[in-house]
């Protein structure tokens, strides 16, 4: 199954390409300058994904505002759930790493339910939208929110086979902390 439909698939690529090209750019810098940076790179993520969701999903001003309220308001449950998880995550890390088995044991039931919690938010994004758009719009929408992290991460693989293992920007670093 194609990410995008044929029309579109062409920009697609290059609007991709260009996206993570300026991602990678600054993967580097986030390294030096901490979560800040890391903040500005998943907004410019986001604001890249929801101008490729106004093309894919090929909306109307009234459509596009009245998606996105539903879809900006539920994507803060998601990310709220996310981070909840990812706090029990690392308290069962912690956990394991100092072998408590009952802290273990509790959190790790706490987890599952972190899981299934952060899946409720994601299913939640789903149906806020349904109403909102067409049913050929939805079904884009539900691709294309399936395929988006997929073709991210590829087209990130593919940029750093280009550049080689000499040019990762975590190698670039360490040569510069090291003054290689």
């Amino acid at each position: 199954m194609q990410f995008y439909n044929n029309t579109f698939l062409a920009g697609a690529r290059i609007a991709a390409f260009t996206a993570v090209f300026l991602l990678l750019a600054t993967i580097g810098a986030q390294a030096q300058m901490g979560g800040e940076e890391g903040i500005r790179i998943r907004e410019r993520v986001m604001r890249f994904k929801m101008a490729r969701l106004i093309e894919v999903l090929d909306m109307d001003e009234a459509t596009a505002e009245k998606f996105f309220v539903r879809y900006n308001l539920s994507q803060k449950v998601v990310k709220n759930a996310q981070q909840s998880l990812d706090s029990t995550i690392n308290e069962l890390e912690k956990a394991v790493h100092d072998n408590n088995r009952a802290r273990i044991r509790e959190l790790s039931d706490l987890s599952v339910k972190k899981h299934a919690e952060f899946q409720d938010a994601i299913a939640e994004v789903f149906r806020s939208v349904r109403h909102v758009l067409s049913e050929d719009q939805y079904a884009k929408f539900l691709i294309f929110e399936a395929r988006f992290q997929e073709e991210v991460k590829r087209l990130i693989m593919e940029r750093r086979e280009k550049m080689g293992d000499d040019d990762s920007p975590r190698k670039n670093k360490r040569r510069r902390d090291n003054g290689d």
